[in-house]
């Protein structure tokens, strides 16, 4: 790979979990306004792909056009898209919203193991430390209590939830080989989102929300912001980046989460999280370093 293609995938997958966690702080104020995170979730997905499209009808119609031969990918894209959303709520119903995050960012485990498992990665105790630590900052920074290291229903979704999210990273590496846009994976993911979260719709207690202006300007962020715009960045930096390291950035999304957290709402950062942090930017450091370096 280009070094200079590799740097602007890392940045493009740096903003979006940036973009990411600042969803996940403006989730926060909408949880507290009495809206579920299922309601969210579909809203999201069902309001991002309606924009979305509406965008690419304007700017790039080639974009929505679909081969046969990347229909299977663009289904597997949207269904990994989805399992990690619904999977993360499914764990914060019963477990707390930290261990839930704790374990969707077990992600970059998952990606070795497969990665190693298909032959697309040589097990090295680089990769192996790199994880651990990360692993580990994630625990600190999302002060983890031992409930996740129960057998719990709430910790097996979070453990799918972190899996999924790996094998949509490399989803995403896969659709960048066969030549499929940012754009289009984004697009028809949603799309696929959309439509299993559609026949949900009479089920939920979206019809109930109080749409007044600061609800609506909340959700209109964390839709256009904080959904389209991070996803199709996610998509394009996995265009230049093997999904491993894609992984321990996205790692930034709880970072970035817990400074806004603080800014934004008034939640503590202890010592801990700072060395959790702390702990995730030097994982992210070495690893992004070390992918540089490849040929």
């Amino acid at each position: 790979m280009v070094k200079n293609d590799i740097t602007k995938g890392l940045i493009a997958i740096s903003m979006a979990a940036f973009l990411f966690g600042a969803a996940g702080a403006l989730a926060k104020i909408l949880f507290r306004a009495d809206i579920s995170p299922i309601d969210l979730t579909a809203i999201r997905a069902i309001v991002a792909c309606a924009l979305f499209a509406l965008f690419l009808m304007i700017t790039s119609r080639q974009a929505l056009r679909l081969t046969r031969d990347a229909m299977p990918l663009l289904l597997a894209s949207g269904i990994a898209f989805t399992a990690v959303n619904i999977s993360f709520y499914l764990a914060i119903s019963k477990i707390n919203v930290a261990a839930a995050i704790t374990l969707e960012y077990t992600a970059p485990l998952f990606v070795l193991i497969l990665s190693v498992l298909l032959h697309k990665r040589r097990l090295s105790w680089r990769d192996v430390s790199t994880v651990g630590v990360a692993i580990i900052g994630c625990f600190l920074l999302t002060g983890t209590s031992t409930s996740v290291f129960s057998l719990s229903s709430g910790v097996l979704w979070g453990l799918f939830c972190g899996f999924s999210f790996g094998v949509a990273n490399m989803i995403g590496n896969a659709c960048s080989a066969r030549g499929i846009t940012p754009a289009c994976v984004t697009f028809y993911s949603f799309l696929v989102s959309a439509l299993i979260w559609m026949p949900a719709l009479p089920f939920l207690s979206v019809w109930q929300i109080q749409t007044d202006l600061e609800i609506l300007s909340l959700i209109g962020f964390i839709t256009v912001v904080a959904t389209i715009i991070p996803y199709w960045l996610l998509m394009y930096g996995l265009r230049h980046v093997d999904a491993l390291p894609a992984t321990i950035v996205g790692m930034l999304d709880p970072v970035a989460a817990g400074l806004l957290a603080f800014i934004l709402i008034g939640e503590t950062l202890t010592g801990g999280h700072i060395t959790g942090i702390a702990l995730i930017l030097l994982a992210i450091s070495f690893l992004t370093r070390s992918q540089g370096q490849e040929p």
